[in-house]
């Protein structure tokens, strides 16, 4: 049995509103204040349900007070917050902020099957990678750096380079020194 909703109800702070329709779907059930936040569930074309939640001010969820804290050791995930997405993306947008993630470890997965399962990262200006301790870069297959104009690699300490075949020419000399007459007779000049 559905509760009654009166129509239009409202009060000096919040007015409830129910069966008005427009680009969310159907609303089934919506409360907004007197500030214009507002929150509300549609029925929308596909028959299953929308959550919206609108507000001119900050959203601020505080969670996990009366979790027990996960030690150095521990293992099993605590989950104070979980966003699940069965189907459909998810989108964190800030047209004009920053996002800052910021906890004690942060872990991207991307274990899509097939041609799936890439992190893309791309940045305008800066993409400043970090660590106090070790930077480690592992793959499978390829490692490929390119860089338009310069590229610099600064060691303090022990250096070690370890390969199977290797060639090392400027510009110069792939096109034009001996290492052009090893390329074209291996099949590898552009």
């Amino acid at each position: 049995m559905k509760p009654k909703i009166p129509e239009g109800f409202s009060t000096e702070n919040y007015r409830i509103d129910s069966g008005d329709q427009n680009r969310y779907g159907v609303n089934e059930y919506s409360v907004t204040t007197g500030t214009s936040a507002r929150f509300a569930h549609y029925k929308n074309n596909q028959d299953n349900g929308k959550w919206i939640l609108s507000t001119p001010g900050s959203s601020v969820e505080v969670l996990g007070q009366a979790m027990k804290a996960k030690g150095n050791e521990g293992t099993t995930s605590q989950r104070a917050k979980q966003i699940f997405a069965k189907h459909g993306d998810i989108y964190l947008e800030a047209p004009d902020g920053e996002i800052v993630l910021r906890a004690k470890n942060i872990r991207l997965v991307a274990d899509g099957g097939g041609d799936d399962g890439d992190v893309t990262i791309n940045a305008n200006h800066i993409l400043n990678l970090k660590a106090n301790h070790d930077l480690r870069i592992t793959s499978d297959n390829t490692i490929a750096m390119t860089a338009a104009k310069d590229m610099n690699l600064i060691v303090q300490g022990f250096y070690e380079l370890k390969y199977g075949f290797a060639m090392a020419a400027s510009h110069a000399d792939s096109n034009f020194g001996a290492a052009s007459i090893i390329l074209n007779a291996i099949g590898l000049k552009v």
